[in-house]
């Protein structure tokens, strides 16, 4: 099978790019990688949807994980010589954004991090010949790449970014923890205030800082634990990437209750969950005085994400659901179309 996988390989090593070509390669397939932002960069738009319709005319997929700059025209030319397409969505957004309207429906499948009702709203409005949810994957190869950085030396983390699309949950939670002392936060300001111009002329003066690569995955490494919330709190089985980014470490992850989340980690064993910020209080300080009982769970979280949850696995549920429509391979596999 030759596929040609569409995104951007500039990322780092937890970045959707890499994680799913680590799993055709364990699928056997070794796919040409095409990064389509560089690309554009180098030779423009319109060269560069030339330069991938002529790479992709023999392809039998055309895998895509980021393709905001792709035109409908390329995909819709690159099925017309007999390929298939499919896009990996990760991100969330109450309304689908115009390129997905755009591309879909050129697409034999779109896959989405979200479920239920988000999934089957986005299949309707895009159009795909079909729609899937499936779980953010996870590459066992990379725990071993860091395995001499200190472990759970620092104190909690909280990654996360601040923005108009949030829901109210995530801005709960961090104005919550700008009132502690005993949490680390990266990609928000430590500091809020009642009126957003403060909040913004704060933000000029001390702009958050944000991580990437090497320096975000040892940061998670150091910490105690980790604290997240999703964008949108509400859709199934949906949950930001950060999940997997800290079990992948064996680091364990407070992780806001979100729909369906039972039928995927087990709370108190693969991960905790919490519930509004008085829950979240109670379990910061648990943890912070149990050390054992965070390291216990995150290393059963890391066994879970790398063993069952693994790139390996979750492109072999997108392989079957190309080929046949659908896969047996997990309980909570959903498909619209």
């Amino acid at each position: 099978m030759k596929v040609l996988h569409v995104g951007v390989f500039r990322d780092h090593a937890l970045g959707l790019d890499h994680v799913c070509r680590s799993g055709f390669l364990k699928n056997g397939i070794d796919p040409i990688c095409f990064d389509f932002r560089s690309s554009a960069e180098e030779m423009g738009l319109e060269r560069m949807n030339q330069s991938l319709l002529e790479q992709g005319a023999d392809s039998d997929l055309i895998f895509i994980t980021k393709g905001e700059l792709i035109q409908p025209l390329t995909l819709k030319r690159l099925r017309e010589k007999g390929a298939q397409v499919s896009i990996f969505y990760g991100d969330i957004r109450q309304e689908p954004e115009n390129w997905l309207v755009d591309n879909c429906p050129h697409c034999d499948v779109f896959f989405m991090t979200s479920a239920g009702d988000v999934l089957k709203h986005y299949y309707e409005v895009c159009k795909p010949s079909r729609a899937a949810f499936v779980w953010n994957p996870s590459n066992p190869e990379l725990p071993d790449e860091f395995r001499d950085v200190p472990r759970s030396v620092d104190p909690p983390l909280f990654t996360a970014t601040v923005h108009p699309h949030m829901g109210s949950e995530r801005r709960a939670v961090y104005e919550y923890l700008c009132r502690r002392r005993d949490v680390s936060m990266v990609g928000c300001s430590d500091r809020v205030f009642r009126w957003d111009i403060l909040n913004r002329l704060y933000y000029k003066i001390h702009p958050p800082h944000y991580l990437r690569g090497r320096d975000y995955i040892e940061r998670i490494i150091r910490s105690r634990f980790g604290i997240g919330v999703s964008a949108m709190q509400n859709v199934k089985y949906y949950t930001s990437d950060r999940l997997v980014h800290y079990l992948t470490f064996g680091k364990c992850f407070l992780a806001y209750r979100f729909p369906g989340c039972e039928d995927v980690l087990q709370n108190g064993v693969h991960v905790v969950y919490y519930d509004g910020i008085d829950d979240l209080a109670r379990k910061i300080d648990y943890y912070l005085e149990h050390p054992d009982q965070a390291e216990k769970i995150g290393v059963s979280g890391q066994r879970k994400v790398l063993e069952e949850y693994n790139a390996e696995r979750i492109v072999h549920l997108m392989l079957d659901i190309l080929r046949s429509g659908g896969s047996n391979l997990f309980p909570w596999v959903e498909v619209y179309g």
